[in-house]
Order: C-alpha cells, then sequence, then structure tokens
C-alpha cells in the first residue's frame, strides 16, 4: 500500500514521445540488468534513436495501433510504456 499513497501524492504525466527523449531512454535502456528479461537492449545510441523514431512514425499512422508514451515525474522520465 506504501507505494499507492506514494502515486497518490506525486504528479505523473505521460506524454507522446519526441526526438529528444532518445538520451534520457538511452540513460537507462543501455544499462544490462535493465534489459536482462526483456528481448531487447541494451540498446546502443544507434538502436535507441532508430527505436524513437519508429515510434513517432508509428503515431502518424491512421489508424493508430501502436501507443507508446514517456511517463514524466518531477525529475524527467522515468518510465517507457508500450
Amino acid at each position: 500500500m506504501g507505494n499507492v499513497e506514494f502515486l497518490k501524492r506525486s504528479r505523473i504525466d505521460l506524454h507522446e514521445i519526441v526526438e529528444e527523449d532518445w538520451q534520457t531512454v538511452h540513460s537507462y535502456a543501455s544499462i544490462p540488468a535493465v534489459s536482462q528479461y526483456q528481448p531487447w537492449g541494451p540498446n546502443t545510441e544507434e538502436q535507441l534513436r532508430g527505436y524513437v523514431n519508429q515510434i513517432i512514425r508509428e503515431a502518424l499512422h491512421q489508424p493508430r495501433t501502436r501507443y507508446a508514451f514517456g511517463m514524466l515525474w518531477i525529475e524527467g522520465i522515468i518510465s517507457f510504456q508500450v
């Protein structure tokens, strides 16, 4: 329950991914422990830039079938939701 209470008092906003987000995402996606149980990573800068650009292109598709957002929490992106 402690985490739920914390979230109730926190400001969390979702935003569409923009090209400038790649560096923040790379700061955690390049850490081996973060992607240890994922089918991706750790990612290089080139891979992350490509991924972010792919997300931006897919957001323009009509009808839109993929939704990827950055989660903002005071200091910056803390999660990458797909």
